[in-house]
């Protein structure tokens, strides 16, 4: 989820008043997500203008996904997720889960496939660490 703050509000006049945020904080514990949306304007085959969606749970890119026509989609990794130094941004072709029991704790492990066929795993809760066997299921596909 993200946390929105409006530390010192600033006023910006498009359509009336508007306060924008000079703030917006996410906890990292799994990747980001942008995505690219086309606008059109009735019965236009052109889009007038695409927008930019910031998404930071992948329940919440699954619905996005459901009432969106996205145009493309990219995974933001911080740096300590994928074990680099520095963030990454990377278009995304799919995104795949699998699930695992270790003991009484249930994790699942997601699979990002970018459109330069790297594949990043993200284990939730960190059990795993190659101990098990998964098996993959596709749950989002871009174009």
């Amino acid at each position: 989820m993200f946390l929105a703050s409006q530390i010192d509000l600033r006023k910006a006049f498009f359509d009336g008043e508007i306060f924008s945020l000079n703030k917006i904080e996410l906890s990292a514990f799994m990747p980001w997500f942008i995505c690219e949306v086309p606008e059109f304007e009735d019965d236009s085959e052109e889009a007038v203008c695409t927008t930019t969606h910031l998404i930071g749970d992948i329940d919440d890119l699954a619905n996005f996904a459901v009432s969106h026509k996205i145009d493309k989609t990219y995974v933001i990794s911080p740096g300590h997720l994928i074990n680099q130094e520095n963030w990454s941004l990377t278009r995304l072709k799919s995104i795949s889960s699998a699930t695992y029991q270790d003991e009484d704790y249930k994790s699942i492990v997601y699979r990002f496939e970018t459109d330069t066929g790297q594949v990043i795993e993200h284990d939730i809760s960190g059990l795993n660490k190659g101990k098990y066997e998964l098996t993959f299921e596709t749950i989002l596909q871009f174009g």
